[in-house]
């Protein structure tokens, strides 16, 4: 199980957080580049390293429920 292999619930998230942190700028700068909107680099970003097969409309039906 996960939670073993961090130790506890919290060992884990914080394990994703700093995964996050570490692979998330370049994606995130790449985005905020190719854009003018900022919130459209934002989904950009989340899509790059989320859900790459999905259009930003698609993302943002998804995300609206």
């Amino acid at each position: 199980m996960l939670v073993q292999r961090y130790g506890s619930k919290r060992g884990l998230l914080l394990a994703f957080v700093r995964a996050g942190v570490e692979t998330f700028p370049l994606p995130m700068a790449e985005a905020l580049g190719s854009v003018d909107d900022p919130v459209e680099g934002l989904i950009r970003a989340v899509l790059a390293i989320s859900w790459n097969d999905i259009s930003p409309a698609e993302f943002a039906t998804i995300s609206s429920f």
